[in-house]
């Protein structure tokens, strides 16, 4: 028995729901507990002061002023907010509040994914993410909240489209915009609603009167993306242009290739490409095979690659050259999308049909074995009465990937701590360069970078204004004092 999209799970799974959902909330407490301890003594870091040194910009303009070529209107409010409420002089509130976006987004994939698969399986599933230490940057960096609010508002825009309600379609249409405003993220998911929309409207049963009002109905549920799209080519004419560069188009095909085996790699705990690449051909041999079989109800799963392939083209065009496919803050999306991928292999009536090759049903098959047995081969013919293959795939897929699961936390675990060293190390040296800046003051020309190898976006100029009114991050006299030597020769 299986989940059926838009619905809740089976009123037998219900133990087993809230078994699930229970472990789940102690997961992510504990992921929040683990992940503040391990960001400890880390401070800004590069992009994030592309927010500071523009804090005495007007806010309209700062949400509107593109940042790596993308809109990130609800970055820069969330920052403004915490500039206002905290200043800059702690750090722990915006490691705090880029934690409990990322716990946001994970709890929206669960909620999703519960709704469309045994708890059980979503349940790992999420935890698969939870643990993936391989995208570090998106679970240590505050300002990933870019990431994961888009990605949790597009998810979220799903879980309400299901409803098939007037409500949930309204509220799906707002989603989908949080998830434009937040990052580039919008634009995949607004491709991947259209896609199936239209995909379910060709899937319905032709016809005249009742099925042509159903086809016609799920038609015109586009309207969902267009509020989105129409905000979004607004900012974009308006010359607030994304950096994509049709030069590197050729680098597309490669580059996308790569991303689905690093993001499927990275949730089987592999850092190298050669586990990732064979898992990324399988699962593209059972994705195809499901469309194929059962292509009526596919338009979930058509929406799931169209909105991958879109995101890994993009991000290919943006950034081919700057920043690899294997780039961790690029991990997280990926394995999102992989995981949102698997959940359809679970829908749908396609193993019965992949499993009735050897029966009745696929008479086809039935035929060959009858050439091969008139050749001479020992093959038996199935008898029409024969009894199906008693194979649940979906419960071999639910002990698979449990023990995936398992295996991998380890090794990414290891990844996690030690990238929040190196984090610290960076931030040990920040702070002690920012207190010579300080005590130099306005004896340093306002232009001069003093940080340009760990925060090139620093002025001196900008970075006193601010530090003015907000607080300062660097460390104290007697801190830079008792500073290990490195650290006190950086700052001379």
């Amino acid at each position: 028995m299986k989940a059926l999209p838009g619905r809740t799970a089976p009123s037998a799974w219900a133990g087993e729901a809230a078994a699930a959902t229970g472990i789940y909330a102690v997961l992510a407490a504990a992921a929040l507990l683990w992940w503040m301890f391990l960001g400890r003594r880390t401070t800004f870091l590069y992009d994030e002061w592309d927010f500071i040194m523009g804090y005495h910009q007007d806010l309209w303009g700062a949400v509107i002023t593109p940042h790596n070529g993308q809109l990130d209107a609800v970055t820069v409010i969330v920052y403004r907010a915490m500039f206002a409420l905290f200043g800059i002089g702690h750090y722990w509130p915006y490691r705090l509040v880029g934690i409990v976006f990322e716990l946001g987004m994970t709890t929206v994939m669960f909620v999703y994914l519960a709704r469309r698969a045994r708890p059980l399986m979503a349940l790992v599933a999420t935890v698969a993410l939870l643990a993936n230490g391989q995208a570090w940057e998106d679970i240590l960096w505050p300002l990933a909240l870019t990431f994961t609010a888009s990605l949790a508002a597009g998810v979220g825009a799903l879980i309400l489209l299901d409803r098939k309600d007037k409500a949930g379609d309204a509220w799906a249409a707002v989603c989908l915009v949080v998830s434009v405003v937040s990052c580039g993220f919008g634009l995949v998911f607004l491709a991947g609603v259209g896609v199936e929309t239209v995909w379910s409207a060709l899937g319905a049963s032709p016809g005249l009167g009742t099925a042509g009002r159903d086809r016609a109905r799920r038609l015109w549920r586009l309207w969902v993306v267009v509020p989105g799209l129409v905000l979004y080519l607004s900012w974009y004419v308006h010359g607030h242009v994304g950096d994509a560069a049709l030069s590197r188009l050729h680098e597309v095909p490669r580059y996308v290739a790569l991303s689905a085996s690093y993001g499927i790699g990275s949730l089987v705990g592999s850092r190298g490409l050669l586990i990732g690449e064979a898992l990324a051909v399988l699962l593209a041999l059972l994705l195809a095979a499901r469309l194929v079989l059962d292509w009526r109800n596919g338009a979930r799963l058509a929406m799931v690659s169209v909105a991958a392939l879109t995101f890994w083209a993009l991000v290919a065009l943006a950034r081919a050259g700057v920043a690899g496919p294997g780039t961790s803050r690029y991990l997280q999306p990926d394995g999102l999308f992989v995981v949102l991928a698997l959940a359809e292999l679970g829908t749908g009536q396609w193993t019965g049909r992949l499993v009735g090759l050897s029966t009745q049903r696929w008479g086809a098959w039935r035929g060959v074995k009858g050439i091969l047995a008139g050749m001479g081969a020992r093959t038996a013919l199935p008898s029409s009465t024969a009894k199906p293959i008693a194979l649940d795939i979906r419960k071999v897929l639910i002990a698979a990937a449990v023990l995936i699961t398992t295996l991998a936390v380890v090794p990414n675990s290891a990844v996690l701590v030690d990238e929040s060293g190196f984090l610290r190390a960076i931030a040990v040296l920040e702070r002690g360069d920012l207190r010579a800046v300080e005590l130099a003051g306005h004896n340093l020309s306002s232009d001069l970078r003093p940080l340009p190898a760990t925060a090139p976006q620093i002025f001196v100029g900008p970075y006193l204004a601010a530090t003015a009114e907000l607080g300062s991050p660097a460390d104290s006299n007697a801190q830079l004092v008792a500073a290990p030597e490195t650290v006190r020769q950086s700052a001379d």
